[in-house]
């Protein structure tokens, strides 16, 4: 079974890629069609983050993006997480009971690996990436919306 997921994470990380790159496309159509509470009304399990409105988390993106406007709110927030409900879809089967083994960590850089799965995520001076599936919050023992989320994030820059 170990195995199965290990060969499974490329295909999964290609349709990801895909469905990130689609998502840039279909996002500012999708905006258009914010409801009353900041979350998309079509393709929601698909685009959104499962952890804050489309127009990003309260609080911090409005905060810096203070001149937006709803809909370019949601636009930028989306693009900067692309397609995560697709990524929540292709999750690992954990919980906060999975138990976690911690190969090494320093600050940002960290791979862990629990019941079949890994997670490896670095920082390279002001860039960001990780690949496997989001197990750091088991790890560090919070709860989540994004435990077990597909990670394909190769390279993110931070201000």
């Amino acid at each position: 079974m170990t195995t199965w997921k290990l060969f499974r994470y490329p295909i999964y990380a290609i349709a990801s890629i895909i469905a990130t790159i689609l998502s840039y496309f279909v996002v500012p159509v999708t905006c258009i069609f914010l409801n009353d509470y900041g979350n998309l009304k079509y393709l929601r399990g698909w685009l959104q983050t499962s952890d804050n409105k489309a127009t990003g988390d309260p609080a911090f993106w409005p905060k810096q993006h203070t001149t937006y406007s709803r809909y370019w709110l949601a636009v930028t927030w989306l693009w900067r997480n692309p397609s995560q409900g697709f990524d929540q879809k292709l999750k690992a089967d954990v919980t906060m009971h999975t138990p976690i083994r911690v190969w090494w960590r320093n600050g940002d850089n960290y791979l862990y690996t629990g019941n079949g799965y890994f997670h490896l995520s670095y920082r390279l001076g002001l860039a960001t990436g990780g690949i496997g599936w989001r197990l750091n919050n088991i790890a560090e023992g919070y709860e989540h919306p994004t435990m077990g989320q597909l990670v394909t994030t190769l390279i993110r820059f931070h201000k």
